[in-house]
């Protein structure tokens, strides 16, 4: 205790800024740790006393909202993750088809190799192709096959992908928001929830990584036109989104 700084001494001398620090760990001590606050009464009234200065009074104000506000910034960060989960869930019957795509050409070209009755190999052959999600455009020997996912599937897939990125964007910018709080009030308040915004990134970074991989995996050695419709960029935190993002939390 010999060396606790006296707070009641430098208060005087500290910032708005400092003053909400001080403040905010003493009542994030009190609700998430379940012990007492290291601030005495006489101490808090120190730290809250500012003498008419506006500005010093508006810089606490600034930093205490972002404490206010920090669960509700998390409330919605993950709100926004699992909008991300559920559009990429959206998706995945759909890629399985694709994926079923080079099995069902091998059943297909099996039945016509080797099915003698020619009606009974065309029938095959019709059912086939009606499941098939891939067309060959062009089909040439020794070179990779040419293909393109069938129309209806193709606009499907690409605007379910615009949107997954849209709110991987999202997600990205709510997580940024999330950290600027932490840095400028000088403490994780997350730690506590135990599922940091770090977590919800690698998740989402993870789900990324799989979708393109499988993705590929489906398309194999076969060249599909315009397949960076099909993959999910990493996201990106435009300065206009980030803006938006950090108006509608911190404002």
């Amino acid at each position: 205790m010999a060396d606790r700084v006296d707070i009641k001494k430098i208060a005087p001398t500290l910032s708005g800024k400092e003053r909400a620090r001080f403040i905010i760990k003493d009542e994030y001590m009190r609700r998430c740790d379940k012990k007492a606050g290291f601030l005495t009464l006489a101490e808090r009234e120190a730290l809250f006393q500012m003498n008419g200065d506006y500005e010093k009074w508006q810089e606490f104000k600034k930093y205490r909202k972002m404490y206010i506000v920090a669960p509700e910034v998390w409330v919605t960060l993950v709100y926004a993750y699992k909008e991300f989960i559920a559009l990429y869930n959206s998706i995945l019957d759909m890629r399985y088809m694709i994926l079923c795509s080079r099995d069902l050409r091998i059943v297909s070209d099996i039945v016509n190799d080797c099915v003698t009755d020619r009606k009974k190999a065309d029938d095959a052959l019709k059912l086939l192709k009606r499941q098939q999600a891939i067309e060959i455009i062009e089909r040439a020997p020794d070179k990779p096959y040419k293909i393109a996912i069938k129309d209806v599937l193709a606009k499907a897939l690409k605007d379910a992908i615009l949107e997954i990125y849209g709110k991987a964007c999202d997600v990205l910018g709510l997580i940024m928001v999330a950290e600027k709080i932490s840095q400028e009030i000088g403490l994780d308040i997350y730690e506590w929830l135990g599922a940091t915004p770090k977590h919800l990134m690698t998740g989402m970074n993870l789900i990324i990584e799989e979708h393109n991989a499988t993705f590929q995996e489906a398309v194999g050695d076969d060249c599909l036109e315009h397949i960076d419709n099909y993959l999910i960029s990493q996201p990106i935190v435009t300065a206009e989104l980030y803006n938006r993002l950090e108006k509608e939390m911190l404002s």
